[in-house]
């Protein structure tokens, strides 16, 4: 079976892609339940169906409480990396650490959304914006080490 919406390899047993981090619940309910409808009227099938971009477009924006429980307990929410962001805008270089807080902080409100990707996206940036801070700055010491002592063996010398 495929997901829907990216067309990723699921088995019937998830609530949600693994590839994407969209609710499967809400498309098996709405498609059991047409399901059911057309086996108790005996009705003729419906000339159209549901396309699959106007269902994406309807129910990507909420997720109903059943399948957002389900998809807390399916899917771990990834690491926001605040304190290591805070850390790199104390200690280190305060421009990418507030990039790196702004992005930390996006981790939790778009878990709570149900944009699993979206928020692992978050939560690798803000570990490489403060990553790279602690790195720029580390460089810096050195290069400020290293000039400050050839600076120090040409003043001994002359």
């Amino acid at each position: 079976m495929n997901c829907p919406f990216c067309e990723a390899e699921i088995n019937n047993t998830q609530t949600f892609c693994y590839s994407c981090g969209k609710s499967l619940f809400t498309f098996r309910q709405e498609t059991s339940q047409s399901a059911e409808n057309e086996n108790r009227q005996k009705v003729q099938p419906k000339q159209e169906s549901i396309k699959v971009s106007d269902f994406i477009q309807q129910n990507t924006t909420s997720i109903s409480q059943k399948s957002f429980d389900s998809y807390q307990s399916v899917i771990p929410k990834p690491e926001n990396h605040l304190a290591l962001a805070i850390i790199c805008t104390l200690f280190c270089c305060m421009p990418l650490g507030i990039v790196s807080i702004i992005y930390s902080t996006q981790v939790d409100s778009k878990y709570n959304m149900g944009q699993y990707a979206e928020a692992v996206k978050s939560s690798e940036s803000a570990k490489k914006w403060a990553i790279g801070g602690m790195i720029g700055t580390g460089l810096l010491v050195v290069l400020y080490i290293i000039f400050f002592a050839f600076a120090v063996a040409l003043g001994r010398n002359i």
